[in-house]
């Protein structure tokens, strides 16, 4: 799933690449040049978002500036995955990892039809993402915000964090609303969801993390 707007979540992203495509291609074929990657496995790479960042730049600053002066209306009519890829990048100021798969399929298409037209449909599934409570919330409600997390198993042992899937903790917010519905636990709850909701269908992974100093 990908957000349109600005993402301080998101740190591990998982996208797809065409063999058939050459854009797609030639990225590919760039990144295994460098350094900055690991192998999952022959066509699964999990590499460095700043080093695809450098690999844009480098090789196709042309394009990214002719989209960066198109209205977003025409965008999709002429985007190719330069754009998508850049956008991620600029959006998710947080992103450290690109999960890529590298799809060798000739069968394999993204195009679809906007207003009559082919575009790529491209997707982006974030895998790994960071909450941090501290962010979102100021340091005088921290203690019933960790009280919530505590009791509903999301933090536990007093630790300052966790890693949870995000629907698990969805759940887990909403069974404690259930048995403690109050006003107070209503709107700390519905804020963690509305922050997070957006990347529910993903189920990423959510590392929590929270602050305990606020509490004394």
């Amino acid at each position: 799933m990908f957000t349109p707007n600005r993402d301080t979540f998101s740190e591990i992203t998982d996208i797809v690449l065409y063999r058939y495509n050459s854009v797609d291609s030639k990225i590919w074929a760039l990144i295994r040049k460098t350094n900055s990657f690991r192998n999952l496995d022959s066509d699964s790479i999990l590499v460095e978002a700043s080093a695809v960042r450098s690999i844009l730049l480098n090789n196709f600053r042309k394009e990214i500036n002719k989209f960066q002066a198109i209205e977003t209306a025409m965008i999709y009519k002429e985007a190719t995955s330069t754009y998508f890829i850049w956008r991620m990048l600029e959006d998710m100021p947080n992103l450290k990892w690109i999960k890529i798969d590298y799809i060798r399929n000739a069968g394999y298409s993204r195009i679809v039809s906007v207003d009559e037209m082919k575009t790529i449909k491209f997707s982006i599934k974030i895998i790994r993402g960071t909450f941090r409570t501290f962010d979102y919330f100021p340091a005088q409600e921290l203690p019933h915000v960790n009280m919530i997390l505590l009791r509903s198993g999301i933090l536990k042992d007093n630790k300052h964090y966790s890693v949870i899937k995000l629907q698990s903790m969805l759940r887990s917010l909403d069974i404690f609303l259930s048995e403690h519905n109050t006003s107070e636990n209503a709107t700390v709850i519905m804020k963690i969801i509305e922050v997070l909701e957006a990347y529910e269908n993903d189920d990423p992974e959510v590392l929590v993390i929270t602050d305990y100093d606020s509490d004394i």
